[in-house]
């Protein structure tokens, strides 16, 4: 994944996203916290794009997964693509999701700024 962040950062989103899905696809346990982390990249990719219905896909499998390390991050995520997409009642209620099931989040003055 770390060529893939760096193809992310050249603006090279159709090659990072090559190489985050060749990574999911063949060198990463279902378990493995790296699959999240790659699924963000992707996800990051997409919306740099501006593909952002595949974005929030990408980004619902995280949250939608057991114990995931990075469901913290993917919901914050979500929640800035339902604003791009005008669905400010999506935004809100991932937002007020996140204040109360991570309280002591460092995340959380963002996602409380978010919702004023």
């Amino acid at each position: 994944p770390q060529l893939a962040y760096l193809k992310f950062l050249e603006k090279k989103y159709g090659e990072a996203i090559f190489l985050y899905q060749k990574f999911l696809n063949n060198e990463v346990s279902d378990n493995s916290p790296y699959q999240s982390l790659a699924r963000i990249g992707l996800a990051g990719c997409y919306e740099a794009k501006g593909e952002l219905k595949m974005a929030m896909e990408i980004l619902n499998q995280i949250m939608a997964g057991p114990g995931n390390f990075f469901k913290e991050q993917a919901m914050l995520s979500l929640a800035r693509v339902y604003r791009l997409t005008n669905h400010q009642d999506k935004s809100r209620k991932i937002l007020i999701e996140f204040v109360e099931k991570y309280p002591s989040s460092p995340f959380l003055p963002t996602a409380k700024a978010h919702l004023k």
